[in-house]
């Protein structure tokens, strides 16, 4: 029963969201040691649609998509045991993840497990988001416009 309010849950799911949570049920089995280093993001996915079609998965995929649900919703992992609405919370961390999921940066990949630079790359996000807020979403538009063209000139002038 519980098990299949999960199914169904994610399965409600457009086809964006069902990818973010592959994407982070990898990034949690990964960081806790979960799967090994072959294990690719298209395992996960492939385990996504055999636990979505009705087939068995391993227990460590369907404890990390309850995680990722707790991640990617509020109380995720809890609702959709529970067949309880999955309700995406307005908060940076969500933010993020919508605007960055279908970005590329492997400049960075090296560095995803130092926590020094992820904290400063947090200060930087969040430092220039708050500099560019301004009273309408025109303003803002038009300031995080002017700040995408300083840093992209700044970019190009150092190749």
């Amino acid at each position: 029963m519980y098990v299949n309010n999960v199914r169904e849950k994610i399965s409600s799911l457009n086809e964006k969201q069902k990818y973010e949570l592959a994407n982070t049920t990898y990034i949690i089995l990964k960081e806790k040691n979960k799967i090994g280093k072959s294990i690719k993001i298209s395992h996960i996915l492939n385990g996504l649609i055999k636990f979505l079609n009705g087939k068995e998965i391993s227990l460590t995929y369907f404890e990390g998509f309850l995680e990722a649900l707790d991640k990617q919703f509020v109380c995720g992992g809890q609702n959709a045991l529970l067949n309880k609405k999955l309700n995406l919370e307005k908060n940076w961390r969500n933010t993020l993840i919508k605007i960055t999921t279908d970005v590329q940066a492997p400049k960075l990949i090296p560095y995803a497990d130092d926590e020094y630079i992820l904290k400063e790359l947090k200060r930087l996000f969040i430092a220039a988001v708050e500099l560019c807020v301004m009273e309408t979403k025109e303003e803002t538009h038009q300031t995080l416009s002017v700040l995408n063209v300083i840093l992209n000139n700044a970019r190009k002038s150092e190749s």
